[in-house]
């Protein structure tokens, strides 16, 4: 697993429209909604009522940098999903920091793997990762996009 740099901390945002939830949904929006013209509805909030939302921090500072949810199944995979660094941050890492955290909670919970829906731009980066398409490219209506599943065995 990377370090994480003494100057970041990962935290567990709870589902409850408190000032730290609202301040990752603001990320989110921004880099992920606003480029394609969407925005968030309450429909799609409460599909994620039983997700974890997590969000990395400098130290001492309570808005967020980046971001990621986990979505559990029922047969053991673990989703990474709505990830998200805020401009000002991209291109420094955080990205592997992110998957690496999440790989480490998931392995820590019991995930028989670990899997992403990720537009065509990102596959490289996953690639480089250790995860591995499975299937066809699919038509996520939610963002607009094609996407495709890659997935990850964490346990080997």
């Amino acid at each position: 697993m990377i370090p994480l740099p003494e100057e970041f901390e990962f935290k567990a945002v709870p589902f409850d429209f408190n000032e730290a939830y609202v301040d990752l949904l603001c990320l989110r929006q921004t880099v992920l909604r606003t480029p394609l013209g969407l925005t968030f509805t309450m429909e799609t909030l409460k599909g994620e009522a039983n997700q974890r939302h997590m969000g990395l921090y400098q130290k001492d500072n309570p808005t967020a940098i980046s971001c990621y949810l986990i979505k559990v199944e029922a047969d053991g995979g673990f989703q990474m999903r709505q990830v998200a660094v805020h401009p000002n941050f991209q291109g420094r890492g955080l990205g592997k920091l992110l998957v690496a955290h999440f790989e480490a909670y998931a392995k820590q919970q019991g995930a028989n793997y670990c899997y992403i829906h990720g537009r065509t731009t990102v596959i490289p980066f996953y690639e480089q990762l250790g995860y591995t398409i499975v299937g066809d490219s699919f038509f996520l209506p939610e963002s607009g996009l094609d996407h495709y599943r890659l997935e990850k065995n964490i346990n080997l």
